[in-house]
């Protein structure tokens, strides 16, 4: 996610239509769900069936 971020279209398309800069501390949380989520979940987290 850091390294799409880094990219200057990417950035500004983030800031032009995000609302992070007004809470920075919901979008952080937001953040590290989807991470752990992404990272840690299980079979059937990551495919239902």
């Amino acid at each position: 996610m850091l390294l799409q971020i880094a990219r200057p279209l990417v950035a500004r398309g983030v800031y032009e239509h995000s609302d992070f800069a007004a809470r920075p501390l919901a979008r952080l949380r937001s953040t590290f769900l989807y991470s752990y989520a992404v990272l840690f979940g299980s079979a059937g987290t990551v495919r239902p069936e």
